[in-house]
């Protein structure tokens, strides 16, 4: 099951900043149905297109450190 704040009904808590195509979901839908993936391994392959796993790995590591959780 997807995060809490991955799920298709927290869609619409969430605000677009790109601001280049209007209401233009479809990133966070593919992330959303990406998390839904039972299987460890297929769950990163589906993810790598669409996050920057070094990156977000860099920012898990640096939150837990500095106790950030906000």
């Amino acid at each position: 099951m997807p995060p809490e704040h991955f799920r298709p009904a927290f869609d619409a808590t969430s605000e677009l900043k790109t601001h280049v195509v209007e209401d233009d979901r479809a990133e966070t839908d593919a992330l959303v149905d990406a998390l839904d993936e039972p299987d460890d391994s297929a769950l990163l392959t589906r993810l790598e297109p669409l996050v920057d796993l070094d990156s977000f790995h860099t920012f898990w590591a640096m939150g837990v450190l500095t106790r950030h959780w906000d």
